[in-house]
């Protein structure tokens, strides 16, 4: 006898597996990298620099002093959250689950905005989430 569903099956895992990985991308937060600093400006190639550059401006980062003015140029194209990623997680319960997504905190904050130059150098930032 031959049982049908086990494609079905291995489907459910895989969005489960990819569930897990967002919690634990949630829960942990994103480990922050330094970028690299040259020409009077952090270059910025992956997810993981442009939350450090953030957290920097914003004065959440306790090794380095906060400074608005500090330059920045994107020299990779950045994806945040994945498409595939969020329709899996929204597939998994039939829910939107957008709250599951890495969240993503503005630079600048009230009262002392962002002054510096954000060059995007034709480059784009994708899949930002924030409420």
């Amino acid at each position: 006898m031959v049982r049908g569903g086990g494609t079905s099956r291995y489907k459910y895992i895989i969005i489960f597996v990819i569930f897990l990985l967002s919690i634990s991308i949630r829960s942990f937060g994103l480990e922050t990298t330094e970028p690299n600093y040259n020409n009077d400006r952090y270059e910025i190639s992956s997810k993981e620099e442009l939350y450090w550059f953030a957290k920097m401006i914003n004065g959440e980062v306790t090794e380095t002093v906060s400074e608005r003015t500090t330059n920045a140029i994107l020299t990779e194209d950045i994806t945040i959250n994945s498409d595939d990623v969020m329709d899996a997680i929204k597939e998994a319960d039939g829910a939107d689950n957008s709250g599951e997504a890495l969240s993503w905190t503005p630079i600048g904050k009230d009262g002392t905005p962002y002054t510096g130059t954000f060059e995007g150098n034709n480059k784009t930032i994708s899949g930002l989430y924030f409420n």
